[in-house]
């Protein structure tokens, strides 16, 4: 006796639509992402929308280089927010002028480069050029 073949298995279903789906979701977050990274690079901490005509950036790192600086001198186990590293006697450090936070030169004259705000508290940075009479 012959039993009978078996029958066929049912047509699987082609992948494509599934991928394809998953392509498109992906490509809309990652859309999605580089939407919000701009936005957020294009205001300042205050939410206005930077002017690209007048070139906003921070100082020249010759004009960070040139603000006051001190030694450091205390004994408590503060740091830098900026490296993380904790501040050493004898250390050049500045201190932010409107909340008085303290920072690495090295550090807060990079960061001054890139952005006029306190790393701690988005304090604005007011800078005044000294004119140098003679």
């Amino acid at each position: 006796m012959h039993s009978p073949p078996c029958p066929p298995p049912p047509p699987s279903t082609p992948p494509f639509p599934y991928v394809a789906f998953s392509a498109l979701v992906l490509i809309s977050v990652a859309i999605s992402f580089l939407i919000i990274d701009l936005i957020e690079h294009n205001e300042d901490n205050n939410g206005r929308t930077l002017d690209r005509e007048q070139g906003y950036s921070g100082l020249s790192l010759q004009d960070a280089e040139a603000l006051p600086w001190f030694a450091y001198e205390a004994n408590a186990m503060a740091c830098c927010v900026i490296c993380l590293d904790y501040f050493r006697k004898g250390e050049r450090c500045r201190s932010f002028p409107v909340c008085k936070h303290n920072f690495h030169a090295r550090c807060i004259d990079s960061w001054l480069v890139r952005r006029l705000t306190c790393p701690t508290c988005r304090s604005p940075f007011i800078f005044q050029r000294r004119l140098d009479i003679v």
